[in-house]
């Protein structure tokens, strides 16, 4: 087949846009994948803030004052790496923490809201 032909010229074309739709197929999917998998994360984050936050109560005795109820902490995920928190009351002094909290890690961006 000659370049210049028209049957060389279409099958280079078609060829061409396949592989540019197979490159936006592949890229789109792993856009959808990262976003996905960055929500499920979030929601894994949220649900066990959540879970921390409803372990803090009024204290029967003397209910003026919150105590934090560690028995009800869930599960870590993973074991050899266990989850860490620290809960402030509004005033910012600290109120609880887990066990082998040792601060932030340096550079680490948060969000508080």
């Amino acid at each position: 087949m000659k370049l210049r032909s028209l049957a060389a010229r279409i099958v280079i074309v078609v060829v061409g846009l396949d592989l540019l739709l197979i490159a936006l197929l592949i890229t789109l999917g792993v856009i959808v994948a990262r976003a996905q998998l960055l929500a499920a994360f979030d929601e894994s984050l949220r649900s066990k803030a959540l879970s921390i936050r409803a372990l803090i109560r009024y204290d029967e005795e003397t209910p003026s004052q919150l105590v934090f109820d560690p028995s009800g902490l869930p599960p870590s995920a993973d074991s050899s790496h266990p989850d860490k928190f620290i809960v402030y009351l509004a005033g910012g002094e600290l109120f609880a923490r887990s066990p082998g909290w040792t601060g932030l890690p340096p550079k680490t961006r948060y969000f508080v809201g």
